[in-house]
Formats: C-alpha cells, structure tokens, sequence
C-alpha cells in the first residue's frame, strides 16, 4: 500500500508541474545539487531504464490558515474530511504545495496519504531517468537519491533467561521423576560472576514444599548465612552445586566468594557471605566491643541493626551464645584474651 501512495504522489508531482523534460546530460543544472552521487552514478548507467529513487520533500508552502481555507472551500464535513482537519498541521508542515494542490482534488488518495504519513516527508518510486530530473526541478523536493532495499535484520534466538539456563538442573535436583517448566522457577537471587559463565542463584520452585532451615555454613575463609528460605546455589557447567560443593570442587574461588559479599551486601540480599572471624557477631569485618555488644543484646531480646552472625559470635566454640562471649570479646579488646 505504500509503495502504492508513494507512485500516485510521485504522479502528482509530475502533474502538477509543467517543467520541460531536461536531457540527462545537462550536468551543470542547479537541480543536479539535489541528486546524491549514488543516484547520479544509476543515472550514468547505459543499461538502467527505470530506477528507484527516493523524493525528500521540503516544507509545505501553504500556511496552516491557507490550508484551512482550502478545505473549507473543496470539502463537506463528512468522516473523510474530519480525519483531514484533525491532520491538517501535519499535512501543511511536510506536503510540498504542488502535491497539496494534486491530494486536494483527490480526496481518496488524500485519505491514504495521511495512514502512511511517513510517505510524505520521503516517497519511494520506480521513475524514468527522464522523470528523475522533472522532480528534481520542482522546488518542493529538497533532494533525491537511490533507494535501496532494506536487508531484513537476521532472526536472532533471544538470550534465555536464567530461569530457562537452570531448568534442567533444577529439575534434576528436585524433580527427576516429573520435570516442571522454567515458568514455575521464582528467582529471589541471581548474579553472574565477572568474566565467567558461572551464576550464584536463589530460587524457590511453585508447588514444591521446602524444609526451610537458618544455614551458616563455612566456606573456605567465608560464613555463608541464608535465613530462613532455601539455600543459594552455584550454577556452573549446566548444575547446580551447594556453595561448600563448588568450593571444594575448585568452581567457586577465594576472589569470586569476594566478589559475591560485596554484591549480596550492596543489594541486602536474604543471604549474604562475610569473612570467619571468630568474635565478628556482626559481620563488618572487624572484632571490636560493638560486638560485645551486639551479643549482650541479642541475648537481652532486644533488636539489632543487621546480620547478626551466631557461628561468629560463639567465640568459645560451645554451640551457644551468651554473655560469655561478650566477655571473652571485651577481654580481647583489653589485650587479657587471644580468640582462636
């Protein structure tokens, strides 16, 4: 339809203006300065009869009041003419005045011109070489060139989701016998590590029933801490592997477990990683008396600010928590004990 309003407008240009065909070889006309180099090389050619050109047009000549006037003056007021005047600002700013003059005295061809309004600024014709000079005389178009075309853009298979890479061995991890599709995976968490294929994840599965248990679980010099929600994993050669798994298996290294405790710390992620520092209740790195204090208020049931780590707090290796602790941490600060 559009190559079909482009020839009637092409026409209408050819009709509306009486300019004498100009011999091709007249390379010194001011028009030549509208055509592009590619277009005039086509025109050079022996061999190429008909060619397929692209018309730009300049502005309308026509104010918005002149055009107004005309319709008020060629047309009732029908459905045709309202989608006219509702258009009439676009039409006036991008249609030369001789296509205007030709389109008003045709209604029908008018109608398509405005449901392919990108035709107007640009037509796209198959002309003569004797019809491309004719347009590039007429003042209305600012300049022509060789219309190629487009090569259509390759079909590319879109980039699969996480929750499609890890399908499989979900499914084999949960579901071997009665595979589920990747629209029941639910991430909570996923990060891919720099400069490696490799992903640390976090997900539930739709109607599977979890045992939902606090993990802190060392891993190398790192505490992985996940509360009360499934534990992370690693996703890495198409598996998934605990993180103590693709530690000691050599998939997860010491700058990767860094890596990952500055991401999970900068998104308040519900697992994060901290360094195993015997004494470090509340993860920062460091052993101090804020640690004491930390544990003296957790065993108070009073609230604290962030993570608090119980494997590092129990600074006596007695599987519990207590104001011993706190004590063994004031008596480090004060130089009188040395944390194992």
């Amino acid at each position: 339809m559009k190559k079909l309003v482009a020839v009637l407008l092409t026409i209408a240009l050819l009709l509306s203006c009486g300019v004498t065909a100009v011999s091709a070889a007249d390379s010194s006309a001011d028009y030549q300065r509208k055509l592009s180099a590619a277009l005039i090389e086509k025109l050079n050619d022996p061999d190429a009869d008909q060619i397929d050109v692209c018309i730009f047009l300049k502005n309308a000549i026509h104010s918005d009041a002149e055009v107004e006037q005309i319709i008020s003056e060629r047309y009732t007021w029908t459905t045709q003419q309202e989608h006219l005047m509702c258009w009439r600002k676009v039409v006036s700013k991008i249609i030369g005045a001789y296509v205007q003059q030709f389109i008003d005295d045709n209604a029908d061809l008018l109608d398509e011109v405005l449901w392919h309004s990108d035709a107007v600024e640009m037509i796209e014709a198959t002309v003569s070489k004797e019809n491309v000079y004719r347009l590039a005389e007429l003042d209305t178009v600012s300049n022509m060139d060789l219309y190629i075309e487009a090569i259509p853009e390759p079909d590319i298979e879109p980039e699969p989701t996480i929750e499609e890479k890890i399908v499989d061995a979900a499914n084999e991890l949960y579901h071997p016998s009665s595979p589920f599709p990747a629209e029941d995976i639910v991430m909570e968490f996923s990060y891919q590590f720099k400069d490696s294929s490799a992903y640390a994840v976090r997900f539930i599965v739709k109607y599977v029933d979890y045992i939902c248990i606090e993990l802190a679980e060392p891993v190398g010099d790192w505490l992985l801490y996940s509360g009360y929600y499934p534990e992370p994993y690693i996703f890495a050669d198409n598996k998934l592997y605990t993180f103590k798994e693709a530690y000691e298996g050599g998939i997860l290294s010491e700058v990767q477990l860094e890596e990952l405790c500055e991401v999970t710390r900068a998104q308040h992620s519900e697992f994060c990683l901290t360094r195993y520092i015997k004494g470090d209740a509340d993860g920062d790195g460091d052993v101090s008396v804020i640690d004491a204090t930390v544990i003296q208020r957790v065993e108070a049931n009073i609230a604290v600010t962030g993570t608090f780590y119980k494997p590092l707090a129990d600074v006596d290796g007695d599987s519990e928590v207590s104001v011993i602790d706190a004590t063994l941490i004031q008596r480090k600060e004060a130089g009188l004990y040395t944390i194992k």
